[in-house]
């Protein structure tokens, strides 16, 4: 049996860090499923907070910088 657990979380670097699988809702509908680099890109950030990210990776971290 595989655990699941659903958190709310609005800090970017934490969902990097520490989320195997990402939901990005926008507008109560889905934007994004999937790992970090297929959801946690310049244009669905963009599209979903109205921020522009830099976002540097370093090894197999992912920062991003508003």
């Amino acid at each position: 049996m595989n655990p699941l657990t659903f958190l709310d979380v609005r800090d970017l670097n934490l969902v990097a860090k520490f989320a195997d699988k990402i939901l990005l809702l926008h507008n109560e509908k889905v934007l994004a499923n999937g790992d970090k680099h297929t959801v946690l890109t310049k244009e669905n950030i963009k599209t979903a907070y109205q921020l522009e990210p830099v976002i540097h990776y370093e090894k197999k971290n992912m920062y991003l910088f508003f």
